[in-house]
C-alpha cells in the first residue's frame, strides 16, 4: 500500500484532485483502538470524525448527523450503515450518502491510512468545516424533454426532486404546491408555535433554480386525466406529465358538531395558522380538543403563554392508543409538572360550541361540565387530500389514501404516490398495506419513487421512526405497533428514563423510549435487518440482548 490513501472507493490519493483548498493529516488513535464492528469519534483540526471499522477495514466520515447535529458516535452501526441516535437518520459509512431519512445532506467521507499500527485520516478544512456534503446533482442544464411533474410541496416531492437530479436525470422537474411557502420543516409547527416559515425553509431559494427544479406555489390540484396525462389546477391551467408524483399529503378533520363554525376553532397545518393560534392564544383560555401528537406538543408549546389550558382527551392519557396507559400517564404528568394550573378532561369529548357574534365564548362536553375558551384547537385526526383525484381511476383504500406497491407506484401508469397519503406494503408487517404519517416516511417514499421513475425497481424497506418532544424532553419510537396486546417496560416510565417493547404476542413489534439512546436505533437496526425479537428475551433482559453481527 506505501504512502498511498485511500478511500472509501478505493481510489488512492494520487488519483484524486486536491482542489478544495487546505487540506489536513492526522494521527488520530493505533489501529488496534478498533474492533471490527466498532465505532471511535476522533478530532481533526478540533472537528469530530466518526472511524468505522467494517471487514477489517478502517473508514472515516463527517461526526455529526446532517439532520440537527447528533453526534454519530452514540447512534448505532449495522451493515455498512451508521444510525443517528435521535431520529434515525441512517448513513453509508463507504460513500457518506444518506440513505433512509430525516435530513437531505449525505456525510463528508475522508481518507484513511494505517501504517506502522497508527491510523491517519486526511481531510480537507472546508469539509471539515460544513459537516454536511451535498451529493453531485445533474448539470442545470436541461437536456432531455422529460416533464417529471410533483404534486405537493412537502418532503416528499423534495427528496423525489433532489435524488432525480443526483441520479442524474437532467430532464425537467415541477414541483406544484397549494402553499405559499417553499418546502418547509412543517413538523416544527406544533414544537415552536408561531414559528416563521422563513426560519424552517428545507432548502434555501437558491438552491431550486440551481438545481433547474420549477416551484410553482398557489396552485391547487383539481383534476387528473391518467389518458392525456395533465393536471387541471383550480385556477384553469393545465400542466402535461411523462410521470407524475401525487404527494398532497392529509388535511387536520375538523369538528363538526353544534356551533363548530364560530370563529377561534381553528386546526394547525400551516405556518399561517400556527401564527394565528400564537395572537389569538397568548393571554387568553384556550382548550385543545384531542391528545394527539399535535395537541400535545401544541399544549407544551402554547401552554406558558396562554392565561388558562384545558385538554380534551376521548382517552385517559395523551398517545393512549399508540404508546399505552403507562407511558401516556407518564407524559400527561410531564405536562401537569410544567403547565400549572393546566386542566385534563378525560373520557369525554364535545357536545357544543357555544358563542356571542360569532366567536367562541365556551365550549360543553359530552359530560356536561363548560369549559370558558377564548380559542380552541382541534387534534382529532386527519384525512387525506385526495378529492380531486374522483374520476381519474387511482385506486383508493377505504380511508381514501392511494394504494402503490413496494415500488411506490399506483394502478396507473407513470403515476406514483407518496408521503402520508399512501398506503404501502410494510416489509416489518409481513407487507401489511399501512398507512405510516411520519415526517421520515414521507422523505423515504420520494427518494423511492424517484429511483424507481428512472427505471432502478427499487422496493421501499424503511423502519418507521418517529419522535415528539415536550418540555426538553424527547421521546422516541421505531416499528410498527398497530394491535399491539402487550407491553414489556424496563426502566421508570414516570421518571421518564425508560424504554417500552410493544408485542403481538411473542413478538416485539415497535419500541419506545426516553433517556435510553440509543436503544430505539439499535432495534430499528435489527428490524431493518429482518431479524425477529423476542418478547421473551426483552424480559429477561432489555438492552444486552442485541448482536447486530450474528
Amino acid at each position: 500500500m506505501g504512502n498511498l490513501f485511500s478511500d472509501e472507493r478505493g481510489i488512492s490519493f494520487g488519483q484524486q484532485k486536491e482542489d478544495e483548498g487546505e487540506v489536513v493529516e492526522e494521527v488520530v488513535c493505533d489501529e488496534n483502538d478498533l474492533n471490527d464492528g466498532q465505532m471511535k469519534e476522533v478530532q481533526v483540526d478540533e472537528k469530530p470524525i466518526l472511524l468505522v471499522k467494517e471487514g477489517g477495514v478502517i473508514r472515516a466520515i463527517g461526526g455529526k448527523c446532517t439532520h440537527y447535529g447528533a453526534p454519530l458516535i452514540k447512534g448505532t452501526l449495522c451493515d455498512g450503515r451508521v444510525r443517528c441516535p435521535w431520529h434515525g437518520a441512517c448513513f453509508n459509512v463507504a460513500t457518506g450518502d444518506i440513505e433512509d431519512f430525516p435530513g437531505l445532506d449525505s456525510l463528508h467521507t475522508f481518507k484513511v491510512q494505517v501504517k506502522n499500527g497508527k491510523v491517519k485520516v486526511r481531510a480537507r478544512k472546508q469539509a471539515l468545516e460544513s459537516n454536511r456534503k451535498l451529493k453531485k446533482i445533474a448539470d442545470k442544464e436541461t437536456c432531455r424533454p422529460e416533464h417529471i411533474l410533483l404534486i405537493g410541496g412537502g418532503p416528499a416531492s423534495l427528496v423525489c426532486a433532489e435524488t432525480l437530479r443526483k441520479e442524474g436525470y437532467t430532464g425537467n422537474i415541477t414541483m406544484s404546491t397549494n402553499e405559499t411557502n417553499l418546502p418547509y420543516e412543517r413538523v416544527k409547527l406544533s414544537k415552536a408555535i408561531g414559528v416563521d416559515a422563513k426560519t424552517i425553509g428545507l432548502r434555501k431559494k437558491d438552491f431550486y433554480s440551481d438545481h433547474n427544479i420549477v416551484i410553482r406555489t398557489d396552485m391547487t390540484a383539481k383534476k387528473l386525466n391518467t389518458v392525456l396525462n395533465t393536471v387541471t389546477f383550480e385556477n384553469g391551467e393545465q400542466l402535461f406529465y411523462d410521470k407524475l408524483l401525487i404527494a398532497t399529503g392529509v388535511r387536520p378533520r375538523v369538528m363538526t358538531c353544534k356551533g363548530s363554525d364560530l370563529k377561534n376553532i381553528v386546526n394547525l397545518r400551516s405556518p399561517e395558522d400556527g401564527a394565528a393560534i400564537l395572537k389569538n392564544g397568548e393571554g387568553k383560555d384556550v382548550v385543545i380538543v384531542g391528545a394527539s401528537f399535535i395537541g400535545i406538543e401544541v399544549a407544551a408549546s402554547l401552554g406558558p403563554k396562554a392565561k388558562s389550558l384545558t385538554i380534551v382527551d376521548k382517552g385517559d392519557v395523551p398517545f393512549q392508543k399508540s404508546f399505552g396507559t403507562q407511558v401516556g400517564s407518564a407524559i400527561r404528568n410531564l405536562l401537569e409538572n410544567n403547565l400549572t394550573g393546566i386542566k385534563y378532561h378525560s373520557r369525554t369529548s364535545v357536545k357544543e360550541f357555544v358563542g356571542k357574534n360569532n366567536k367562541l365564548q365556551r365550549i360543553i362536553l359530552m359530560n356536561g361540565e363548560e369549559i370558558p375558551a377564548d380559542l380552541c384547537i382541534v387534534g382529532i385526526g386527519t384525512e387525506a387530500n385526495t378529492d380531486w383525484l374522483a374520476d381519474s381511476g387511482v385506486s383508493l383504500a377505504l380511508n381514501k389514501c392511494i394504494r402503490v406497491d413496494k415500488q411506490m407506484h399506483s394502478n396507473k401508469q407513470d403515476v406514483y404516490a407518496a408521503g402520508d397519503l399512501t398506503v404501502f406494503p410494510l416489509f416489518m408487517a409481513k407487507n401489511e398495506m399501512t398507512n405510516i404519517q411520519h415526517w421520515q416516511m414521507a422523505h423515504q417514499q420520494g427518494r423511492i419513487v424517484a429511483l424507481n421513475m428512472l427505471g432502478f425497481q427499487v422496493n421501499i424497506h424503511s423502519v418507521p421512526y418517529f419522535w415528539t418532544v415536550i418540555f426538553g424532553k424527547s421521546l422516541r419510537y421505531a416499528g410498527y405497533a398497530v394491535g399491539f396486546d402487550d407491553i414489556v417496560i424496563r426502566g421508570d416510565a414516570m421518571a421518564l428514563k425508560f424504554v417500552a417493547f410493544y408485542t403481538k404476542g411473542d413478538e416485539v413489534v415497535a419500541v419506545a423510549s426516553m433517556n435510553y439512546d440509543p436503544i430505539v436505533s439499535r432495534v430499528a437496526d435489527y428490524f431493518h435487518a429482518g431479524k425477529t425479537v423476542r418478547k421473551c428475551t426483552v424480559q429477561e433482559s432489555p438492552d444486552g440482548w442485541i448482536d447486530l453481527n450474528d
